[in-house]
């Protein structure tokens, strides 16, 4: 039949066709061909031209010491003495934002929850799920958690650092103990103290508030001069929670002075170099970081 001829036998017509439908196809199977291509260079990350690096970078270490005593339950600050001062961590992070950080919280004991690292989110990540109820040891072991920051310090090869303490209570006990630390190991000790001196009840997640073995609520209050005693011993500053960012700001004043000095130092050093001098520290600064072109 006729309409089976056309398809079971070759001749110049149907040759002819065949041959039109393969160029007619040709450009389509190309397509993938060609965007593959392109999907592979840009995965590679073609770079060509040099980023700019920092001509002075701040190269000191900071350890932030979480309070975990069920007394940052207390309700003196709203919501309470713990959410409080989760925030105030995340403002500390976000000034810094330079050299190392170590995140170490404390009860009964002290534990190191970061090492020293400059992946500052990381930390952030970390801050929501620390809490009273997760330490393994009921109490308030301050020292504990100093001599946990300046062995995390020492373990990352650096001798002195800034300690930051955040914390609402400390015992006439443990005074003259964090006083000979300070006097030992020279770490710059920088606290905030997180409540008031009126003190407030502890409310547990239960919801009933916490008392003592006579049946009392108990009603911690925040022993700011001695804090500040101990922060003016340790070589720091010392401040009270607050609802703005003076706190962070202060606690960090000679922070930004040292970083402010630097860079004084190292423009006068540049202003001294020769231009050929000038021209090697401009390669050296750029480095080896290079503007990734793969998006586009």
């Amino acid at each position: 039949p006729a309409h089976l001829t056309k398809v079971l036998l070759e001749n110049n017509d149907n040759s002819a066709t065949k041959h039109s439908t393969k160029k007619t196809h040709a450009p389509s199977q190309l397509k993938p061909l060609i965007i593959g291509c392109c999907l592979i260079l840009a995965l590679a990350g073609p770079a060509w031209q040099q980023l700019p690096q920092p001509v002075y970078q701040l190269d000191r270490g900071s350890v932030l010491i979480m309070d975990m005593s069920y007394s940052m339950y207390a309700t003196d600050i709203k919501p309470n003495r713990l959410t409080r001062s989760r925030y105030k961590a995340v403002d500390l992070l976000e000034k810094i934002n330079e050299g190392d950080m170590g995140l170490i919280a404390y009860a009964g004991d002290a534990f190191i929850i970061s090492p020293l690292t400059q992946d500052i989110r990381n930390i952030e990540l970390l801050l929501p799920s620390l809490s009273p109820d997760i330490m393994p040891e009921l109490g308030s072991n301050a020292l504990a958690a100093l001599m946990l920051a300046n062995e995390t310090l020492k373990n990352s090869g650096r001798l002195y650092g800034d300690i930051y303490w955040f914390t609402d209570d400390i015992d006439n006990e443990d005074m003259a103990d964090i006083y000979d630390w300070s006097a030992e190991f020279g770490h710059n000790l920088h606290i905030l103290g997180v409540g008031t001196q009126t003190g407030a009840p502890i409310k547990l997640k239960t919801g009933e508030l916490l008392k003592d073995n006579s049946g009392a609520i108990v009603m911690p209050k925040l022993p700011s001069a001695r804090l500040a005693a101990l922060a003016q011993r340790g070589g720091g500053n010392y401040s009270t929670i607050t609802n703005d960012d003076s706190d962070i700001n202060y606690l960090t004043k000679s922070l930004t002075n040292q970083l402010a000095d630097g860079l004084n130092e190292s423009l006068n050093e540049s202003s001294t170099l020769t231009s050929q001098k000038k021209s090697d520290q401009k390669q050296q600064i750029q480095g080896d970081q290079y503007q990734e072109e793969g998006p586009w």
